[in-house]
């Protein structure tokens, strides 16, 4: 999902001026157009960034519109060997430091920190420099993932994005705990999900935009290579795997689903734990999502089953996902908070039977996504287990779910 846990952070901690980050992939050589917003970017000093001069030879070349830069935005060449480099001098800090946040399971992501010897600890001293994975292009609609973070960003909702070059972009930090799985399941903290969540919901969406969630699904499953496995994980797609089969289910299940008629709302599509980060202030303690690439429109059943499957984690422990008594006092809190009245007997129980037939959705969803990672990531992730039992728990449920 880009299912990236956007704190952790690894053991290396580099000084740009003095020593080079080590190079795990090949995206991490650079050779970049920063597109910086002409009206709203800013350095912390009030300036414009310098950087090296706006080629004029870029301006109405069609190569600029095919890296999908704005025609209002200037286009500032960077070229930087790392990450690090280029966000701090984007930003015009003389000093700063680098750490590689781990856990992500599509992207690379940086936290760059200016050093400053008053402890500065602005928002705008640290960046995160995101930098997207090998072929990640057929997973993700990169174009909507930067119209998602300014959309938010305006909205309150988002850190406000920076720049963006050729494969990442450069956006702001937000400051708090990233969620562990027992916070998602700590019946106080689950419900500051809720509250945030219909944030979201209640965002306006744009004329005609439809639910992105079977169309994705469809697009994902012809992007499944059985030849591009792994050996070991070959045998186990032979064990386990019927595309003929998928294609099929995938037309069924839509079929079930658009009787529930749920509504089509602005969705993040991928609050799993690491992508909710808890921010305690004095006066209250608030949920903030991070991680958009996977925002768009969707159905609102498939938002809140996707966030309460992933109660069970990345290891997959069902046990702990509720079922639709337990999810009751949740989805009270949300309907509240959204609403601003108590649900009735008979909306509540509409809810949590269109959430619980969702749950089928959010297996398949994610079941596929990882199909099509175990053949692309150059992550130390077992993205075939994860499939299997993703699809374990679709075929185990799904007729006990759609019999409600």
């Amino acid at each position: 999902m880009s299912r990236l846990q956007q704190h952790t952070e690894s053991q290396d901690t580099i000084t740009i001026p003095h020593s080079r980050p080590n190079s795990t992939s090949p995206t991490q050589h650079f050779r970049l157009a920063l597109e910086v917003s002409t009206e709203k970017f800013r350095r912390p000093d009030g300036n414009r960034s310098e950087g090296a001069a706006i080629s004029p030879a870029d301006e109405g070349n069609s190569s600029r519109r095919d890296r999908g830069f704005a025609k209002n935005h200037d286009v500032i060449f960077i070229e930087e060997d790392s990450p690090g480099k280029m966000a701090g001098k984007l930003m015009g800090w003389n000093e700063w430091t680098v750490k590689e946040l781990k856990e992500g399971l599509t992207n690379q992501l940086y936290l760059v920190e200016k050093v400053s010897a008053n402890d500065d600890k602005r928002a705008n001293s640290k960046v995160l420099v995101r930098v997207y994975g090998r072929k990640t292009e057929g997973l993700i609609d990169r174009e909507r993932e930067i119209n998602n973070l300014r959309y938010l960003a305006a909205n309150g909702l988002a850190p406000p994005l920076y720049a963006r070059f050729q494969n990442g972009f450069i956006y702001g930090f937000v400051p708090g705990d990233v969620f562990s799985v027992q916070d998602m399941r700590d019946p106080k903290n689950s419900l500051l999900v809720a509250h945030t969540m219909t944030r979201w919901h209640r965002l306006p969406l744009q004329p005609n935009q439809t639910p992105m969630l079977f169309p994705t699904i469809r697009r994902w499953l012809l992007s499944v290579s059985p030849g591009a496995l792994k050996p070991d994980d070959q045998l186990v797609f032979k064990d386990n795997f019927d595309m003929d089969i998928l294609h099929k289910e995938i037309d069924i299940i839509q079929r079930k689903l658009a009787k529930l008629q749920s509504p089509a709302v602005f969705c993040h599509c991928d609050l799993l734990a690491g992508n909710i980060i808890l921010q305690r202030q004095r006066a209250d303690t608030t949920a903030v999502f991070i991680d958009y690439e996977y925002g768009c429109c969707n159905y609102r059943g498939f938002d809140i089953a996707n966030h309460l499957v992933e109660w069970g984690g990345f290891q997959c422990e069902w046990k702990y996902v509720l079922d639709r008594t337990q999810m009751l006092p949740w989805l009270t809190e949300y309907w509240i908070s959204l609403k601003g009245v108590h649900p009735s007997t008979e909306q509540l129980d509409q809810l949590s039977a269109e959430v619980q037939k969702f749950k089928l959705a959010a297996h398949f969803f994610w079941g596929v996504w990882a199909l099509v990672q175990a053949s692309n990531s150059e992550i130390d992730f077992n993205y075939m287990n994860y499939s299997v039992l993703r699809f374990k728990e679709y075929w185990k449920r799904k007729d006990e779910y759609l019999s409600i």
